[in-house]
């Protein structure tokens, strides 16, 4: 058993330049106090016993064995027989102090050595692990998503341009009758698609997603247009106006209501 022996000068202690307590650590079985030269623990001071006391380490307890000094006081008792020592007893003998403290081996880190441990270290481990893997691996799948939204606006684009440009020879080819404006107005959206598809295969790489979304709107209005030209025409004529047949029907009116034109 080990136990620790704080040693303290009263009148040192005192003193304004009082410094630190001795501190001894013992872990024999026992321990003998005094001036004396035999003495585990030897203090140095004239005045004091060559033998004071004993400290025996007996089944795991301490035992104060007095010697023959009647002056020695434990806790502020006279200490004239042998008794049991308490961690935290005081023994003062003249002006010396002596302070029991028992010490206890060190408590094992039991956590390092359990299964629940290590696992709430593993689970601790495959957390920060996740976490990292989402930080390196979700703005690389944000980046992808943008790019394959991105690829498929220019192919919708890219597609109705050329279903346009293809409607249009086709017609040509055909020679389908059409009035003067209406064809003015086909060969106007042809070379307005020309021009599109020019563009597009310029600037295909830098054009952004708004970019294509805006020509494939306008690609739409065009589409409906044609539509319009190969159905019923661009512009429908202004019907004709019978007039004869109005002014009739106008005086028709007005002789029903007594009104003299």
């Amino acid at each position: 058993m080990s136990f620790l022996l704080t040693i303290r000068h009263n009148l040192e202690a005192a003193e304004d330049h009082f410094g630190q307590n001795e501190v001894t650590r013992f872990d024999g079985s026992s321990v003998r106090v005094g001036a004396g030269a035999s003495c585990e623990q030897v203090v140095q001071d004239a005045a004091f016993p060559e033998l004071a006391f004993t400290i025996v380490v007996v089944d795991a307890k301490l035992e104060f064995v007095p010697a023959d000094t009647p002056e020695v006081f434990i806790n502020g008792d006279a200490a004239g027989a042998a008794r049991e020592l308490l961690s935290g007893d005081e023994i003062r003998l003249g002006h010396w102090t002596f302070h029991i403290h028992k010490t206890y081996g060190e408590a094992g880190d039991s956590r390092r050595r359990t299964g629940l441990a290590r696992l709430a270290r593993l689970l601790v481990a495959l957390v920060l692990l996740a976490e990292l893997s989402i930080v390196v691996w979700l703005p690389r799948q944000v980046r992808a998503a943008a790019e394959r939204g991105n690829s498929l606006s220019k192919l919708r684009t890219f597609a109705l341009l050329d279903s346009l440009r293809r409607q249009i020879a086709a017609a040509d080819d055909k020679g389908e009758e059409i009035d003067q404006i209406g064809l003015s107005a086909r060969r106007a959206i042809g070379r307005d698609l020309d021009r599109r598809a020019r563009y597009l295969r310029r600037y295909r790489d830098s054009l952004s997603s708004e970019q294509c979304l805006r020509m494939y709107r306008e690609l739409e209005t065009l589409a409906t247009a044609l539509d319009h030209l190969g159905t019923a025409g661009l512009l429908q004529p202004i019907p004709d106006v019978a007039v004869e047949a109005a002014v009739k029907a106008a005086l028709r009116a007005a002789n029903e209501k007594g009104y003299t034109p």
